[in-house]
C-alpha cells in the first residue's frame, strides 16, 4: 500500500511570510514583525493617508465607495482578521464592475487621475485592471479608517490573540497556528480554522474501494461536487457548512482526492456514472455530459440542472440561454448567452469562481451587463443553498 500523501501543503509556513501582501509591507498589525517590516508597514499606512487627500480618492469615493463598506470590513476583520484583504475585495468587485460599466468611465481618464495621485505615470491595462485598482484603493481606505477605530482595532487584535496560539488539527492531530496558514489556503478553504492542510492523509484506494468511497464523499458534501473540487477551492468549500468541513476533507482524503479518482476511472464524471451517484437526467453522450432538467432544458452542469429544476418546482417561468445584445468588446459576435432570463431579468450562474480564466469571462459578462444597463442576478456556489432568497422577487 502506498504511503499517504499530503492533503495540500508538504510543509507549514510561518507568519508574517505567509501573507502575500506582506511582500509590499501591507501588514494590518505590528505583532511579530521585525523592525524592517514595521517600517514598511508605517510607510504603507502613511501612503494610504496621503492618497486619501488626492483627487483619486475623491473620484473613487464619489463614484464607487458605499456606506456599507465600513460595516463589511468590520465584520470581515472580526471573522478573518489578517486575511481580510481578499475577502473584502472579492465582496465588492461585482459592484465595482457594475459601476464601471454603468458610467462608462474611460480607462485613460482613470489612468491620468491615478498617475497624478501616485506622482508618476501608471499604466492601466484595461477595465479589468481599473476595477482591481479601484477595489484595492477602497480596501486600503477602509483599512485606514478601521485601524483608527478603537473598537474595530480591538476586535482585530482579539482575532490575532485567539489565532496566534497553537491548536490541534482536527484532521491529523498536529499542532499548528491559524495565522501561519498561507493566504491562498485560508481563502480557498473559505476561512477554515480547523485544519493545518499539511495532513499526511491522502490515501490511494484501489478501484474496488472507490465504489464505496466516492458515494460516501458525496454524502458528506450533501451535493455532487464538480471535477475541480478540493479543500482549497472556494467554489467547493463555500457550499459546505463550516461544521462539516473536516468530515468532508476526511472523506476527500480517504477517496484519494479527485485527481486520484480520475486516474482510476478516466474522469470524475465517469466515476460518478460507474458508481451510480449521478442524479436523474444526467447523460453521458459521445459529445460529453448532458444534464436534462425536469422541464427538458439542457444544462451544462449538475448545478445548472439543480437551479433549473428549482425554478420549475417553484413555478417560476424561465427561458434558457437567451442571447446578449452585441457589444464591440465583450460580445462582438452577438453569440454570448446568459444562463436564463426571467421576466426580462438575466440570470447567470458563476460556478467556477477562483479560476483565473473563468473569472476573466465572468468580469467580461458583468461589464457587458452593466454597459448595456441590463438587469441581472448573479448566482455563486455559496448561494445554491439559499435560492429562495436569490429568487424572492419571483416567488
Amino acid at each position: 500500500m502506498k504511503k499517504p500523501d499530503y492533503l495540500v501543503l508538504n510543509k507549514p509556513q510561518k507568519y508574517p511570510w505567509n501573507i502575500a501582501s506582506g511582500y509590499w509591507g501591507n501588514y494590518l498589525i505590528e505583532n511579530e514583525l521585525d523592525d524592517f517590516q514595521k517600517q514598511r508597514r508605517d510607510e504603507w499606512l502613511k501612503n494610504i493617508f496621503r492618497l486619501s487627500r488626492t483627487k483619486l480618492n475623491e473620484f473613487i469615493s464619489n463614484n464607487f465607495r458605499n456606506s456599507e463598506d465600513k460595516t463589511l470590513i468590520k465584520n470581515l476583520l472580526k471573522e478573518h482578521g489578517i486575511f481580510v484583504e481578499t475577502f473584502f475585495i472579492k465582496s465588492i468587485k461585482d459592484r465595482i464592475i457594475s459601476e464601471c460599466g454603468k458610467h462608462d468611465f474611460a480607462v485613460s481618464e482613470f489612468q491620468n487621475i491615478l498617475s497624478e495621485a501616485w506622482g508618476y505615470d501608471v499604466k492601466v491595462r484595461d477595465k479589468f485592471d481599473m476595477v482591481y485598482r479601484i477595489s484595492y484603493h477602497i480596501y486600503e481606505q477602509e483599512v485606514l479608517i478601521s485601524l483608527c477605530d478603537s473598537q474595530i482595532f480591538h476586535d482585530l487584535l482579539n482575532w490575532y490573540e485567539n489565532y496566534k496560539e497553537y491548536v490541534l488539527c482536527k484532521l491529523c492531530r498536529s499542532n499548528f497556528r491559524i495565522i501561519d496558514l498561507p493566504e491562498w489556503v485560508y481563502l480557498g478553504s473559505n476561512g477554515c480554522k480547523e485544519c493545518c492542510f499539511c495532513c499526511k492523509v491522502l490515501m490511494s484506494p484501489n478501484k474496488k474501494e472507490l465504489y464505496e468511497l466516492i458515494p460516501l464523499f458525496i454524502s458528506k458534501c450533501g451535493f455532487i461536487p464538480d471535477s475541480k473540487a478540493s479543500p482549497v477551492n472556494i467554489s467547493f468549500t463555500s457550499r459546505i457548512q463550516k461544521g462539516k468541513l473536516i468530515d468532508v476533507f476526511r472523506a476527500y482524503a480517504n477517496m484519494g482526492g479527485i485527481k486520484h479518482v480520475k486516474s482510476k476511472f478516466g474522469s470524475w464524471f465517469k466515476a460518478l456514472v460507474i458508481t451510480k451517484t449521478l442524479p436523474n437526467g444526467v447523460l453521458i453522450t459521445p459529445r460529453g455530459i448532458r444534464c436534462i432538467a425536469s422541464d427538458g432544458h439542457v444544462c451544462h452542469s449538475i448545478e445548472e440542472q439543480y437551479i433549473d429544476n428549482w425554478l420549475t418546482n417553484h413555478k417560476i417561468k424561465h427561458e434558457r440561454e437567451p442571447f446578449y445584445p452585441k457589444h464591440f468588446i465583450y460580445n462582438p459576435s452577438g453569440k454570448r448567452r446568459a444562463d436564463w432570463i426571467i421576466n426580462g431579468k438575466y440570470i447567470e450562474y458563476f460556478g467556477l469562481s477562483g479560476d483565473k480564466i473563468y473569472d476573466r469571462k465572468v468580469e467580461e459578462k458583468l461589464l457587458l451587463l452593466a454597459e448595456n444597463k441590463i438587469d441581472y442576478i448573479a448566482i455563486y456556489p455559496a448561494n445554491l443553498s439559499g435560492l429562495s432568497t436569490v429568487f424572492k422577487d419571483f416567488l
